[in-house]
């Protein structure tokens, strides 16, 4: 991590602001809106029309995302909940997905049936013709296809979903898109890596975690959505102990689903204060070519590289392991004699 970084969390820890409320803690919101702005303008987004908030991490930004769509896209959600509609609605993921949206479905009453799986193509990427007939039949089965999910980054193979083609398939069928970029979002950074992220300026929301990539301390989540309305409706509660709103700015409690909360942007504002956005543009420049380059020695070595991603994670095995000739650690002995 960021020795910056670091020194953010020790403040925080040190100050120990309340960030509930604009008037609580100004000058704290007011640089985490900084930052949150700035990063809406990196995917793309209009900062003026959307809404974004620090999150514990990306469980909680795809959470916020799921309770985001049902609300936009389910009027009768937020007093009625899924009693409301006749149809279950049902979410689409990749097998190579993030776990987190079982929990999520569990947590929203859709249930863990309401996720649907589907399958991937030969670069481990969504299968996005099986997608759309799996969207199709549950219509016509009655089921209601609320959200699509794509995934910027998966957790065991850095696989980048066809994002622009997903956002086709979601206007399509009217489907609230949610791009999980939890660890490769922060390739928008770089002019050099943010074609991979083609695409992402058309999600409804994104999910993108500061505590990967950009190395500082966790939990540093991020939630981006286009559109503040249904972030509004979800979330906004007044109540007597609460201080009444000022014009012209947002109380993070009425748009997210924390209330007292930790000032999770310090330590990111520092990070980009030590680096600069140039600063990261290299750093993630550097792992990439560090990633290509284990790659490019891996294969002339005899190892078989299994998935093709632009990310700097390389999954290998080698021919006598897939054949059970050996062990991958007889292989590597061999190879270090």
């Amino acid at each position: 991590v960021r020795p910056a970084a670091i020194a953010g969390d020790i403040l925080t820890a040190a100050y120990n602001p309340n960030l509930a409320v604009w008037s609580h803690a100004p000058a704290a919101v007011e640089i985490e809106q900084h930052l949150l702005r700035y990063f809406l303008r990196q995917f793309g987004l209009d900062p003026d029309r959307g809404a974004a908030h620090f999150t514990s991490g990306g469980a909680e930004a795809n959470f916020t995302a799921v309770v985001a769509a049902l609300t936009a896209k389910l009027p009768s959600y937020g007093k009625r909940g899924l009693t409301g509609k006749a149809e279950r609605p049902v979410i689409y993921v990749s097998h190579a997905a993030h776990d987190s949206f079982g929990k999520i479905c569990h947590m929203t009453g859709m249930g863990r049936d309401s996720l649907r799986k589907m399958d991937m193509d030969q670069d481990y990427r969504i299968n996005l013709g099986h997608r759309e007939k799996s969207i199709q039949m549950d219509a016509q089965q009655g089921f209601h296809p609320l959200m699509v999910v794509g995934t910027a980054g998966t957790t065991a193979t850095g696989v980048i979903d066809p994002l622009a083609e997903l956002s086709i398939l979601s206007q399509r069928f009217d489907l609230w898109y949610h791009i999980d970029a939890a660890w490769g979002g922060a390739a928008v950074l770089s002019e050099r890596q943010r074609s991979f992220l083609n695409g992402i300026e058309k999600a409804d929301s994104i999910t993108c975690d500061a505590h990967k990539w950009l190395s500082v301390p966790m939990g540093a989540g991020m939630f981006f959505s286009a559109h503040i309305e249904p972030c509004e409706k979800a979330f906004r509660f007044a109540t007597d102990y609460m201080p009444g709103s000022i014009e012209g700015v947002i109380d993070p409690y009425t748009t997210s689903v924390q209330w007292s909360r930790r000032f999770i942007g310090l330590k990111v504002f520092m990070a980009f204060a030590e680096l600069g956005h140039h600063g990261y543009a290299e750093l993630i420049d550097h792992q990439v070519r560090m990633g290509d380059y284990l790659k490019t020695e891996l294969g002339a070595h005899g190892w078989k590289i299994l998935v093709d991603t632009p990310l700097p994670v390389a999954s290998f095995t080698h021919e006598r392991i897939e054949k059970g000739a050996c062990t991958t650690a007889q292989v590597l002995n061999k190879i270090y004699k």
